[in-house]
């Protein structure tokens, strides 16, 4: 009697042992099946990165750099920018820089630029005509606005404190600002 209850003891422990190699592998098996569901996800989802505006400028030259920083004041007239080399443009009234947008915001946006001079609204040119701001610019998502602007200084003798302000959409709140000293001296 001792070698039946022995045997069934071992079929018993045996069968426990199947039964949990079984639930292993089940288990193991769901396993591998998630990673996989997961990773299939990832790749084909689209990957949303952080939402932002470039907002730049240029100098003459195309680079982040030569800005049109010096004016000379002539006969109380609108100052006239002074070229790297020290002489003043003879036909011109400001300084052109290239202003540059370009969305990151992972949806169509607009865009509105304003200048300010010593934190007072000023006019720029844009496309030869004297304005106070551009926009709305349109921009789909990953899309670039690049134009010359030119700045228009106050006629006073010193420096000044340029700004260019972007706004998104109808928002009244600054989005961003680019901040460029210039300096306005009487013609000898």
């Amino acid at each position: 009697m001792n070698k039946v209850t022995s045997n069934s003891h071992f079929r018993l422990t045996r069968l426990s042992e199947t039964t949990l190699n079984r639930l292993f592998i089940a288990i193991f098996i769901l396993v591998i099946l998630g990673t996989l569901g997961i990773l299939g996800y990832t790749i084909a989802a689209p990957k949303i990165s952080t939402k932002f505006t470039e907002f730049y400028i240029l100098g003459a030259e195309g680079k982040a750099a030569d800005y049109p920083i010096e004016y000379v004041i002539n006969n109380q007239q609108v100052p006239q920018f002074v070229n790297n080399d020290g002489t003043a443009v003879v036909n011109g009234d400001s300084g052109e820089i290239t202003l540059i947008i370009i969305n990151h915001e992972q949806q169509t946006t607009d865009y509105t630029v304003k200048m300010t001079i010593d934190d007072a609204s000023a006019d720029f040119k844009f496309n030869g005509t004297i304005t106070d701001q551009l926009g709305p610019i349109e921009l789909k998502q990953g899309n670039k606005w690049e134009s010359k602007i030119s700045i228009i200084p106050h006629p006073t003798i010193g420096d000044q404190k340029v700004e260019l302000l972007l706004f998104k959409g109808n928002e009244t709140v600054l989005n961003n600002s680019l901040r460029l000293w210039i300096h306005i001296k009487q013609a000898e």
